[in-house]
């Protein structure tokens, strides 16, 4: 009976040992993580203050992996894709215009897209490219667009109760919560009708295509217009996604297109909140943020633009 006892001790002692190692490794793994992290966050905020701008509230690389129903992409390895990283000289002369930035693979089953953040400090708005002139001049066939398109950013528990106003525009702010370190924290959103600028190429063919939509985050307002730059927070943020799919038989020249616009209406609602917790708060910037109350409330209808494009898996003209 005592030997019996003491391998039921064993049995219970070996899975409680497996779970502190286990714990050990994912502490050890996370703290690796942000002090890496950290310290490139803390050479960011150092490059952004001397330029004079404002520096982010939190690095990129903190955005969660699971967005909803997108996570990150799995390479041919098998193992999770990591954030691309550029050399400095690349990335501020190249197509990026800064060092601040997510460059990131997200997929959903077998939907797969790039999502790629930049965050300009000072507004020199000719040290970044847009898809319809970075892809066209590396000799793509640009097949739609550019066009502006507008999108559903259909966001629960959002609200606007207590919330301060844009003093642009004389809306308020909507709110919603995001977890930070398992705590919600509310955050305020964009105001503005949610629109994206997007161009379609071909590639080797006319079957094959690549779509890119970008929007900007200016002055706590959205804009799909590069000409709204114009900043008095000091900064601005493009948010862009990129995608790849094949025009089937039968389908209209709008169907990959369509496709990119579904997908930016499923994940953006996870996707922005995350952007905006990094990002600067504009209401504080602007000395007019005030209490934000529960973010428990019903939505409200006004912070959803219904998007008026049509629908359809074949041919789909965007709003002009």
């Amino acid at each position: 009976r005592g030997m019996n006892q003491d391998r039921l001790r064993f049995r219970w002692r070996a899975p409680l040992a497996l779970v502190a190692l286990l714990s050990m490794l994912v502490i050890i793994s996370f703290a690796v993580r942000h002090v890496i992290g950290g310290n490139a966050f803390v050479v960011e905020v150092k490059e952004q203050l001397e330029s004079g701008g404002v520096p982010l509230r939190h690095a990129f690389g903190t955005i969660g992996d699971d967005l909803g129903s997108w996570s990150r992409a799995v390479g041919h390895d098998g193992q999770p894709m990591s954030d691309m990283v550029y050399s400095q000289e690349l990335a501020t002369t190249g197509c990026l215009g800064t060092n601040i930035y997510l460059d990131r693979y997200l997929a959903d089953g077998d939907r797969r897209i790039k999502v790629l953040v930049t965050y300009h400090a000072v507004g020199d708005q000719s040290s970044f490219c847009v898809p319809e002139q970075c892809w066209n001049s590396s000799g793509m066939r640009k097949s739609i667009g550019p066009q502006v398109v507008d999108f559903d950013l259909d966001l629960d528990a959002v609200t606007t109760a207590g919330s301060p106003v844009n003093p642009v525009t004389g809306d308020p702010y909507p709110v919603v919560e995001v977890l930070e370190l398992g705590r919600p924290v509310p955050v305020h959103l964009p105001v503005g009708t949610p629109e994206m600028t997007i161009t379609q190429f071909d590639v080797n063919g006319e079957r094959r295509k690549l779509v890119g939509g970008y929007f900007f985050i200016v002055d706590g307002r959205l804009t799909p217009n590069r000409k709204d730059l114009a900043t008095k927070d000091g900064y601005f943020c493009k948010v862009q996604l990129e995608y790849s799919g094949t025009r089937q038989d039968g389908e209209g020249s709008y169907a990959v297109f369509a496709e990119f616009v579904e997908i930016a209406e499923d994940l953006l609602p996870s996707l922005l909140p995350e952007i905006m917790r990094c990002l600067p708060d504009s209401p504080g910037i602007e000395g007019s943020a005030g209490p934000v109350e529960s973010v428990g409330a019903p939505p409200v209808e006004a912070t959803r633009p219904q998007n008026t494009n049509p629908r359809s898996n074949g041919d789909r003209s965007p709003n002009s």
